[in-house]
């Protein structure tokens, strides 16, 4: 059984490694949101899960160092199954897993090392 959610976000660590080094299965097959999505559409889902690397946030529910299993659409609503739930929402935003181009920045030119 799924649980049906508002919103949801799950925490995916520090720079999005469980995301960015292990693809999550399911997830290329399916109309997830990337940043630009989310910013650019013209209605509010009823319901979204937010993979990301860290956000916090009142009224949300947290699953925080969670690793997507696996993600499912069936044509309207979103599955993502964790190791001890699945959730089910409207949309899935993908937050997580992008690493600055810092070359492209120039950031070699102003003599400086990056942080993380």
């Amino acid at each position: 059984m799924a649980e049906d959610v508002d919103v949801v976000v799950l925490g995916m660590g520090p720079g999005g490694e469980a995301l960015a080094s292990r693809p999550v299965p399911g997830l290329a097959h399916t109309p997830y949101w990337t940043n630009r999505d989310a910013v650019t559409t013209g209605t509010v889902p009823e319901s979204l899960v937010v993979l990301a690397d860290v956000l916090t946030a009142e009224g949300l529910s947290l699953h925080t160092s969670a690793a997507a299993e696996r993600v499912g659409h069936d044509g309207t609503d979103f599955t993502v199954r964790l190791a001890d739930i699945r959730l089910r929402a409207r949309r899935l935003l993908v937050a997580t897993g992008r690493r600055a181009d810092l070359e492209a920045v120039g950031l070699a030119e102003l003599d400086r090392e990056p942080r993380p």
